[in-house]
C-alpha cells in the first residue's frame, strides 16, 4: 500500500512529490532533535555508557568494526540519488551543489550526533546495538516509559516513510533516464500527457519492488525477520555494487573526457572518488563478513543478490545480443538531459 501510494504520488507532480518529501524529512529532523537535546539534558556519558571506562583503542576490534561499518554506511544510503531532482529546482547549475554540499553535511551532523548520543546514554552501547528499536530506548530514557515516548516513535515512522518514498522516486527516475538514453525499452520513458512526469517508469519500478518483496516474504516462509535480514543484505550488496559502477564511471569520464561540460565539478576530485571506491571495497568485504557474524540468512540474502544480478546480465545479453542500445536516442555525455528525454519519447511514445 506504501509503495503504491507514494508511486501515485509520484506520478501526480514533482512539487507535490519535493513538498511531501521535504514535510516528511523535517518532522524527522525535528524529533530526532528533541532527542539528543533531551538526553544530553538527562545526561549522558559516553566514557560510561559507549567505553564502559576502558580507553578507546582497548574497544575496538577488528569484529566491532565489521559490525558497525554497514550500520555507518546506511547513514549514508541514497544521498546520490539528489541530482535526480535536477529538472525540479529553479536552477540546477546553481541550486544542486549547494544543496548535495548541504545534504551531506547534514547526515554527517546527524550521523556522529546519533552515534554520540545513542552509545553514550543507559542501557548503554551494547544494549543498544542489540536492541531491536534503539531510538524507542532513547526516547524512553528521556520521557520515561509513557504515552510521550511511544507516540513520539510512532511519529518517527516518518522517518522511514521518507525514505521509501524517495527510493520510489529515484528508481522511477533512474528507469525514465536509462529508457530515454535507448538502454532500456522507450515505452518506460513516457511522460504523463496530465502530470507531466515519468508515470510509466515511475509505476514499473513500484511494480517490480512489490513483486520483489512479495516474492520474498513467500520464499522465506512469511518469516518477517528471516525477510528482513535477507533484504538488508541483497539492498546492501547491490547498493555498494552501484557506488562501484558510479565512481568507476566519474574515473573512467575524468580521463576520457576531462573537457567536457558538467553542470557540477566535485570538489574532491579524482582523490575523493579514489578513497569513495576504497571505502567501498571495504564496505563490501564487511557485507561479506556478514553471515559470519549475523547468520545464514544473511549468506542467503548475499547469494539471492548474485544470482539477481548474473540473471539480469545474461537477460541483458539474450536481448540486445550484439545491439547495444533499444533506440537511438543520442547517448552523448554533452548532451543536456532534455534532449535525451526528448530523443527517447521521439522513439517510442
Amino acid at each position: 500500500c506504501f509503495i503504491a501510494g507514494f508511486a501515485a504520488l509520484n506520478v501526480v507532480g514533482g512539487k507535490a512529490s519535493t513538498a511531501f518529501q521535504g514535510a516528511m524529512t523535517s518532522i524527522s529532523l525535528v524529533l530526532l532533535g528533541v532527542f539528543y537535546l533531551g538526553a544530553l539534558y538527562r545526561g549522558a556519558d559516553f566514557a560510561q555508557f559507549a567505553l564502559e571506562d576502558e580507553t578507546l583503542l582497548e574497544t575496538v576490534t577488528v569484529d566491532g568494526v565489521a559490525s558497525v561499518w554497514l550500520f555507518a554506511f546506511w547513514f549514508f544510503m541514497g544521498i546520490e540519488d539528489l541530482p535526480l531532482k535536477a529538472e525540479y529546482t529553479v536552477n540546477a547549475a546553481r541550486d544542486m551543489p549547494h544543496g548535495l554540499v548541504l545534504s551531506l553535511v547534514t547526515l554527517v551532523v546527524l550521523a556522529f550526533a546519533t552515534y554520540f548520543v545513542s552509545a553514550s546514554i543507559p542501557p548503554g552501547a551494547s544494549a543498544m546495538a542489540a536492541s531491536s528499536y534503539p531510538l524507542l530506548e532513547g526516547y524512553y530514557y528521556v520521557f520515561g516509559k509513557t504515552n510521550i515516548a511511544r507516540w513520539s516513535c510512532l511519529i518517527l515512522v516518518t522517518g522511514l516513510m521518507s525514505s521509501l518514498h524517495s527510493f520510489v522516486f529515484a528508481t522511477g527516475e533512474l528507469i525514465a533516464q536509462l529508457a530515454a538514453a535507448g538502454l532500456l525499452p522507450p515505452a518506460l520513458g513516457c511522460e504523463s500527457a496530465a502530470f507531466s512526469t515519468p508515470a510509466a517508469a515511475i509505476a514499473a519500478g513500484a511494480a517490480a519492488a512489490a513483486a520483489a518483496a512479495l516474492s520474498l516474504y513467500f520464499a522465506m516462509g512469511r518469516d518477517t525477520d528471516k525477510l528482513t535480514d535477507v533484504a538488508i543484505a541483497m539492498c546492501l550488496l547491490f547498493t555498494v555494487i552501484s557506488y562501484v559502477v558510479q565512481f568507476c564511471c566519474f574515473l573512467w569520464l575524468h580521463h576520457a573526457k576531462p573537457d567536457v561540460r558538467r553542470s557540477f565539478r566535485s570538489p574532491c576530485g579524482v582523490a575523493g572518488a579514489a578513497i569513495g571506491l576504497a571505502f567501498c571495497l571495504l564496505t563490501i568485504a564487511a557485507i561479506v563478513y556478514l553471515p559470519v557474524r549475523q547468520g545464514r540468512n544473511y549468506f542467503l540474502g548475499l547469494c539471492l543478490a548474485t544470482a539477481t544480478m548474473a540473471v539480469a546480465v545474461v537477460a541483458h545479453a539474450a536481448v540486445f545480443g550484439r545491439r547495444r542500445r533499444w533506440s537511438d536516442a543520442p547517448l552523448n555525455a554533452e548532451a543536456g538531459a532534455g534532449e535525451a528525454a526528448a530523443g527517447g519519447a521521439a522513439s517510442g511514445c
